[in-house]
C-alpha cells in the first residue's frame, strides 16, 4: 500500500497502512475498551452526544506544532460529536497541538474544521487514539444525524455495566453494504457478547459461511424482491437451518411477509437498540436472558 496518496486533489500520507477490514476491527476493539474504561473510572456523562462516523476516504489532519511536520496525514475517525472527534492515528500527537481537519465528503467537496488535541493514548504498535476538541462546535447534520447517536443506541433501563450486557455466546455474520450500518450493528452485537463478522454481498456471505460456522446470520433487506430475500430462500431450499434474521428500515407488512416466505427467522426494524437486540436474539438463539439478580452476581 502506498504511503503517499491523493484524495480530492490533496496529497496526504497514510502511515497507518491498514486494510478496510483491519481498520474496522481496530475501531471496534478500541470502542470496547472505551466502554470498560468509562465504567471503571466512573466517568461522568459526556457534555455532548457521540455519534458513529465512518468514511472509506478517512479523514485528513494537519498537525500544527514544532514537533511534527505540517503535512496532511490520513487518520481513522471513531466517533464524533458537536464538540469534538476521536481518531486513530499512526503516530503520537502532543496534547495542545493545534490541528486542521479535512473531511472528504461526497463528490469533490471537503469540509475543514480546526481544533486542538486534548488527549493521546497508545493503542498498540504505532497506533494512537487521539481526542480532538473543535474550536467551534459543529451544527447537527453537518456530518452526522440522530440515527447514529451512540448514547441513544445504548439507552437501556437498568443496564449500565458492559460486562452484564454480554449475555450471549456464539458468532454472527452480518450482510450489509453500508459501512456505517455495519459499524452500528457491530457496535451493538459485540456488547452483547457475540463475535461479529461483516460482508457486503451475498457472494461474500457464501465464502464466509464456507470458512466459518456462525451461530446466527443477519442481512439488511431493503425490498421484498431484494437479492438477500432470494439468497435466504435458496439457502433454506438446500437445508440450511440456522437462524437468519432480516434487518429492515421499512417495517411494512408486505416486506415482513416476503421475509417469512423466504425463510427468514424474524425481522428487526431499525432503529436498533441494545434492548431490542437483547430481547429478540435471546429468542432466536435459544439463550435465555439472566434475571436482574443473576446478572449482578
Amino acid at each position: 500500500m502506498k504511503l503517499v496518496n491523493k484524495a480530492n486533489g490533496l496529497d496526504y500520507i497514510d502511515n497507518l497502512r491498514l486494510t478496510w477490514k483491519e481498520e474496522q476491527e481496530l475501531v471496534r476493539s478500541v470502542e470496547v475498551g472505551d466502554s470498560r474504561e468509562d465504567k471503571s473510572e466512573g466517568r461522568e456523562r459526556r457534555r455532548s452526544r457521540r455519534r458513529l462516523y465512518v468514511t472509506r476516504s478517512g479523514l485528513l489532519v494537519e498537525w500544527d506544532s514544532d514537533h511534527q511536520q505540517e503535512k496532511l496525514f490520513r487518520v481513522i475517525p471513531r466517533n464524533i460529536s458537536e464538540g469534538g472527534i476521536a481518531v486513530l492515528t499512526g503516530a503520537f500527537a502532543y496534547v495542545d497541538t493545534k490541528v486542521r481537519l479535512t473531511f472528504i465528503l461526497d463528490g469533490s467537496e471537503t469540509l475543514q474544521v480546526t481544533g486542538v488535541v486534548r488527549r493521546c493514548r497508545h493503542v498498540r504498535g504505532k497506533i494512537h487514539d487521539v481526542g480532538i476538541e473543535f474550536d467551534t462546535p459543529l451544527k447537527s447534520g453537518a456530518l452526522f444525524d440522530e440515527e447514529v447517536d451512540l448514547d441513544k443506541l445504548e439507552s437501556n433501563e437498568g443496564v449500565v455495566d458492559s460486562d452484564e450486557m454480554k449475555v450471549f455466546t456464539g458468532s454472527v455474520l452480518y450482510l450489509e453494504n453500508d459501512p456505517l450500518q455495519q459499524r452500528m450493528v457491530c457496535y451493538l452485537v459485540d456488547r452483547l457478547g457475540l463475535e461479529v463478522s461483516t460482508v457486503d454481498s451475498c457472494r461474500a456471505a457464501v465464502l464466509a459461511m464456507a470458512n466459518s460456522s456462525f451461530t446466527l446470520l443477519m442481512a439488511d433487506v431493503q425490498s421484498a424482491d431484494g437479492p438477500e430475500v432470494s439468497f435466504v430462500k435458496a439457502l433454506r431450499g438446500r437445508g440450511f437451518a440456522k437462524p437468519f434474521v432480516a434487518v429492515s428500515s421499512e417495517g411494512d407488512s408486505a416486506l415482513e411477509a416476503a421475509c417469512a416466505e423466504a425463510g427468514f427467522t424474524g425481522v428487526l426494524v431499525k432503529p436498533l437498540t441494545l434492548d431490542k437486540l437483547r430481547t429478540n436474539l435471546s429468542k432466536w438463539l435459544g439463550q435465555p436472558l439472566p434475571d436482574a439478580g443473576d446478572a449482578k452476581k
